[in-house]
């Protein structure tokens, strides 16, 4: 058995208040590497697709890899997300957007697939599909671009329950995700405990979802919300070693599976930022000083998540 012991750490882009001017690029991008992050992950529509050709070569000259999130059923050119609940709508724009992104040379595709009201034999038709499109479009020189379909609310892996029916029915062994647990909590409004007798189910639903997990979103979720705050806060402390302990377990399964770990680090803008002072009073942050503190708290779970992994390694 081959056991690879990496880790790989990607910065999203969203809420990054550079990421929409491409004069600011190459900077941004230098002090993105040079902080140990590999790659990016980006919207094409919002921050790539500004100007292709320079941010393919910055990206090059700053050695970082790409990240492309896909969202199918959506309408971008007026900017609305999921639109539709059309089963064939959804499986026609993952095709166009799979096809659309590997021009940009792409290292991984993280997809929000499908539409959360779909029973499970639409759900299972639907991935039976994209992963026949995956075999056919990922091939030559995207032969080893990884796609991965994220556990996200309003998409067809938004709760742990849907997901476990999923990803148990055998023709979908090759299904590859993005495990963003942070939806989950918020969906359940539930922190996930293996000491609670509530959650029992829990720790197969964790072992499974860990056998199928390529890629991690790093945020830290709570009971009302994908986002607590601060997790630098005190307050934050359970939900932190929680949500670390689920990316441990999937760390050691990753390990095992001989699969390189990749963790984004996601803590996003508003609504899932709050800038509201301690006294409930609108915030007086600019743009700018609102990017600022998302990057302080991303290099935060930067580091939370490097000690999460080497505790992995230590207790494999």
């Amino acid at each position: 058995m081959t056991v690879l012991k990496s880790l790989t750490v990607a910065k999203s882009l969203w809420g990054v208040a550079e990421a929409g001017e491409p004069a600011k690029w190459d900077e941004m991008l230098g002090r993105i590497a040079s902080e140990g992050y590999s790659l990016v992950e980006t919207i094409l529509i919002f921050d790539f697709n500004q100007d292709p050709v320079l941010f393919r070569q910055l990206l090059d000259k700053h050695g970082l890899g790409l990240i492309v999130q896909l969202h199918t059923g959506s309408d971008w050119n007026a900017f609305d997300y999921c639109t539709t609940c059309d089963v064939d709508a959804h499986v026609l724009s993952f095709r166009q957007l799979l096809e659309s992104c590997l021009q940009h040379r792409p290292k991984i595709v993280n997809v929000h697939s499908g539409h959360d009201s779909w029973d499970l034999a639409t759900a299972v038709s639907y991935f039976q599909q994209v992963l026949a499109i995956e075999q056919e479009l990922l091939v030559g020189d995207h032969a080893d671009v990884l796609l991965v379909h994220e556990t996200h609310r309003q998409r067809l892996l938004f709760s742990p329950y849907q997901a476990r029916e999923v990803l148990s029915h055998p023709s979908l062994h090759a299904l590859k995700i993005n495990c963003d647990l942070s939806h989950w909590v918020c969906v359940c409004e539930k922190v996930f405990s293996v000491d609670d007798k509530r959650d029992a189910w829990w720790p197969a639903v964790l072992a499974l979802v860990a056998r199928h997990c390529h890629l991690i979103h790093g945020r830290y979720g709570h009971a009302e919300g994908p986002q607590v705050i601060d997790p630098r806060a005190d307050a934050a402390k359970n939900e932190v070693a929680a949500h670390q302990a689920w990316w441990t377990a999937i760390f050691k399964n990753q390990q095992e599976r001989g699969v390189t770990s990749v963790i984004v680090t996601e803590h996003g803008p508003e609504p899932y930022q709050s800038y509201d002072t301690p006294d409930g009073g609108a915030s007086s942050l600019t743009d700018q000083e609102k990017s600022s503190l998302l990057w302080d708290i991303n290099s935060f779970v930067k580091d939370s998540v490097s000690e999460c992994y080497n505790s992995s390694l230590s207790t494999s």
